[in-house]
């Protein structure tokens, strides 16, 4: 089942904080007309809540602070009475009501808290989600300026987040807020437990509800087995809880609705061809019994919900029959503009096309597109005048439809048609549903569906606007949390006074890195919550940084600034295939290519032989046909954007033209699009180079690769040879320290790194740079989450490290040192792909240094550098990729010195020297 289920708000939430913080009405008449409401409310009487409050609120005009919160409090009874026997969207009037009259104070917040949980939760069951999220949000940073809140409503806060992130598929800060919300019940049971039981006669406990909660998260979002077990053990908790005599009526429907949600598990967690006959008769086994609950024992429960999924079960069973039958049901007396019926047609769809009724199953398909149509004019039969819902499940809904289309119908040339246009409308409705808390996996997933789908509905290499709008839109999907990063990074870079901020936000990084180590989920949940409210105390202070998310991305900007010679090729992984973008200056265009698990195993053969000192020719030439596309003679610059385990690949190593690529082009790259035209207001005023090469000195053995906490002979003479090249500061003493280079690090325009890193591929945010062999005490090295709490202002970082450049990638991110650098604030890095040989690196970076001082661009001295070093040991082992291609160019390209050109300059005085010749002889000849 892919709806949204809507339980409704336990009314004790509302009445437990609302009493908690409600009393505080000064005159005795308006604690008279509060009691009232109060007893009028717990009895039910709903139109007599309604009627009085609104008698009171025509009567009585406020006239200072405690008259102002008294008509909030009585906007609140009457949207109480109102929501209570209609939840509408209208209601919502009364609550915004409530809200403007909360003055300033500690009663007044604590009332506006209470009113911004009770507008989430209305959002939330009238399909608002968006606008649920930023309403909790509101009320908890409301809470973290009170002391001590109700403890409950703060339960609920964590549950209602936990939710709305499950549904758009944050499984990490689903469970995030699940453990937050249990934790609050384990340190406040007692007290939970006892106003849920006197303040109310609903009586519905919170461990119940947080039961029913957790099983919706992993109904949504369970992969693995682990995620599977807690989903059947937390149903076996709710079975216990449901067992006992003290199970009240009012909670039944938790019990059935969770039923339902595993039964669903079941039957769909798996695709079609993976789910087992075994599977799918125990998810019928949990739904034919909420089934008979609801039907037969009087239990609460969304009858269409479990007969949808009963429908599934029998189709996935191949008994079409009853499926057929089972939906017939449900159109039964059902509203024309009920939200549930795209959902059914997809069914009786799927169902049609399973019995090969093509024109049936097309009809329904078809109908679910002109339900989600939200224009007022009819749908056009090519969409063009589509206009979406806000619903996000809709998405999924259109992707499933082209899907099965694609699946059923794969050499049909009119559905081939109608599939293109449904992933055209699928991509304008992922646009205007999804919600940007993070880009996760499952949003993710749904966009490169979409745009493969779009993809391969038109001809390959042919330039037009849609197709840049597509690219347009994805990089602004996909970066739009980098960007804000990457921004507020760069502008604190000028706010002095944000530094004790910025000293904040950097120990309380470091000590999240402490408890991941631990596995200590409290204390990093503990951590989690001062590091949420350090980020609000930073947004009401700094207001003006929000300001530098609103940052626009377009292809056309893009390639205004390109020069003529570059090219940029960005790769984006689909489905057995590659999206390889071709652009420049004067052309734009996209080929769809092969990229099957043979030639992704092909690649990690080819990276795993090079890192190997195994270098692999003809892999490099068949790779090289495949990734590398025919340029034109004039292109000299090569701008790679990599995905996936192309972030692992160095490019310049691939065969083409019977060449390294190194040797025809200059090779940079970038992760993100938009920072290839980012640039630095002026070259950095400051001059030295900062080189840190800790010389690990109680280590017992050298080392011939920088991955192991050993001494460094090349690091060390990398060091002292490059500070001879610039104006330079060496730490390379035994007391270097991390403190030492938090301290430094920003007043350098170079910071040059060469020393031991220890990249953690499972949790990125544990890498680390190794300024001692102290392994023992981690306060002595530098975690990459730390690095996102500094403000560099270097033009260039060279990481010459180990592993530097590769990390864990997820959702075409790749979280590495060399990004977490860019998002400190240096525009450009050079780091490493594998664990880097010490003695070459020092001989390469020395090189690279010296062509940096003659005025090349990064990618054109680290080129030559490599080329050099190759040339220079061509006849011995020192030749293999493995020993000089190592490292590679992140970010902006443009040189650290700006060389005068002596040829120009002396072609300059030639002609000024012949011009004054000339004019010497004119004169000399005119005068005699």
């Amino acid at each position: 089942m892919t709806i949204k289920s809507k339980i409704i708000l336990p009314f004790f939430l509302v009445i437990l904080a609302f009493n908690s913080h409600i009393l505080i009405a000064q005159q005795s008449s308006s604690k008279k007309i509060i009691k009232q409401l109060d007893n009028l409310l717990r009895l039910n009487k709903l139109d007599s809540v309604v009627t009085l409050s609104k008698t009171f609120l025509d009567e009585l005009n406020p006239k200072n602070s405690k008259d102002s919160l008294f008509f909030a409090n009585l906007y609140f009874y009457n949207y109480l009475g109102r929501n209570y026997a209609s939840g509408s969207i209208k209601n919502k009037e009364f609550l915004l009501k409530s809200i403007s009259y909360c003055p300033k104070s500690t009663p007044g917040d604590s009332l506006k808290a209470v009113l911004y949980n009770s507008k989430a939760y209305l959002e939330y069951n009238l399909g608002k989600t968006m606008n649920s999220y930023k309403s909790i949000n509101k009320s908890l940073n409301l809470l973290e300026e009170i002391q001590n809140p109700n403890a409950g409503y703060i339960m609920g806060a964590y549950l209602l987040l936990s939710n709305i992130n499950a549904y758009y598929g944050n499984f990490e800060q689903a469970k995030h807020y699940m453990r937050l919300a249990e934790g609050i019940y384990a340190k406040n049971k007692k007290f939970i437990d006892k106003n849920t039981w006197e303040l109310n006669g609903n009586n519905h406990r919170l461990i119940v509800i947080a039961k029913y909660r957790k099983i919706y998260m992993f109904w949504k979002l369970s992969k693995t087995s682990a995620d599977s077990l807690q989903l059947v053990n937390t149903m076996k908790e709710l079975e216990k809880i449901h067992s006992k005599p003290d199970f009240h009526k009012e909670e039944r429907i938790y019990y059935s609705t969770a039923l339902n949600h595993v039964g669903d598990w079941y039957i769909s967690n798996k695709h079609d061809s993976l789910t087992t006959q075994k599977a799918v008769k125990t998810g019928l086994k949990y739904l034919l019994k909420t089934h008979y609950l609801v039907d037969k024992k009087g239990y609460p429960g969304t009858s269409w919900a479990i007969k949808y999924n009963i429908a599934k079960g029998f189709t996935r069973r191949n008994q079409l029959k009853k499926a057929d039958s089972t939906m017939a049901v449900l159109f039964n007396g059902i509203s024309k503009n009920d939200g549930r019926i795209p959902f059914f047609l997809a069914q009786k769809g799927l169902i049609k096309a399973k019995k090969n009724e093509k024109d049936s199953a097309l009809f329904y398909f078809s109908k679910i597109v002109n339900k989600i149509h939200q224009g007022k004019d009819s749908l056009k039969a090519d969409y063009s005048n589509f206009i979406p819902s806000k619903n996000y499940n809709e998405t999924n809904l259109l992707i499933r439809i082209s899907e099965e289309l694609n699946y059923y119908y794969p050499k049909d040339t009119l559905i081939n048609k109608k599939v293109y246009q449904i992933y055209t409308i699928a991509l304008q409705q992922f646009e205007n549903s999804y919600l940007d808390i993070n880009f996760n996996d499952k949003q993710n997933k749904q966009l490169r569906k979409i745009i493969q789908g779009i993809l391969k509905g038109k001809k390959t290499g042919h330039q037009n606007l849609q197709e840049k709008t597509i690219l347009n839109k994805f990089e602004i999907f996909k970066n739009q949390l980098n960007w804000k990063k990457f921004y507020e990074s760069r502008y604190t870079n000028i706010l002095p006074e944000l530094d004790a901020v910025k000293q904040r936000k950097q120990a309380l990084a470091s000590l999240l890195n402490k408890a991941k180590i631990a596995d200590n989920f409290v204390q990093e949940d503990s951590i989690q919550q001062l590091i949420n409210k350090h980020e609000n105390y930073k947004n009401k202070q700094f207001p003006q940084l929000k300001l530098l998310t609103n940052v626009d991305f377009s292809i056309e900007k893009l390639q205004e600034d390109l020069k003529p010679n570059d090219v940029i090729l960005k790769y984006i992984l689909l489905e057995n295939e590659i999206a390889m973008y071709q652009i420049s200056k004067a052309d734009f265009k996209v080929n769809l290519l092969s990229w099957t698990k043979k030639e992704e195993n092909s690649l990690k053969e080819f990276i795993k032989k090079t890192r190997n000192r195994n270098y692999d020719l003809a892999l490099a030439n068949r790779l090289g046909k495949i990734l590398l596309p025919k340029l034109d003679d004039k292109t000299t610059n090569i701008i790679i954007n990599p995905d996936g385990i192309l972030f692992n690949l160095p490019f310049e190593i691939l065969k083409t033209k019977n060449k390294f690529a190194t040797e025809i082009y200059n090779i940079s790259y970038t992760s993100n699009l938009g920072f290839i035209n980012y640039k630095t207001e002026k070259l950095s005023p400051l001059k030295n180079t900062h080189i840190y090469a800790p010389l690990y000195t109680k280590a017992n053995s050298n080392s011939d690769v920088r991955n192991k906490v050993s001494f460094l002979k090349g690091a060390n003479k990398e060091a002292e040879s490059i500070s001879k090249l610039f104006p330079s500061k060496l730490f390379n003493d035994e007391s270097l320290t991390k403190s030492e280079f938090i301290k430094t690090a920003n007043k350098a325009k170079i910071l040059h790194l060469a020393m031991h890193a220890d990249v953690n591929y499972n949790y990125p945010q544990l890498s680390r740079l190794l300024f001692s062999n102290n392994n023992k005490n981690e306060t002595e090295h530098l975690y990459l989450e730390e690095l996102y709490g500094l403000s560099l202002r270097a033009d260039l970082a060279i990481l010459s490290a180990c592993n530097t450049g590769i990390g864990l990638e997820k959702n075409g991110t790749l979280e590495s040192f060399q990004r977490a650098f860019t998002f400190a604030g240096v525009p450009a890095t050079v780091a490493s792909l594998w664990e880097v040989p010490d003695l070459a690196t020092e001989q390469i970076m020395v090189l690279f240094y010296k062509n940096l001082k003659a005025g090349q661009t990064k990618s054109e001295a680290l080129k030559n550098a490599k080329l050099n070093f190759r040339n220079k040991n061509i006849n011995n082992k020192l030749s293999e990729p493995f020993f000089w291609s190592g490292f590679v160019v992140y970010g902006n390209n443009t040189p650290i010195i700006k060389s005068s050109n002596t040829s120009t300059i002396l072609y300059i005085i030639i002609v000024i020297v012949f011009i004054a010749t000339i004019i010497w002889y004119w004169k000399r000849e005119n005068l005699k």
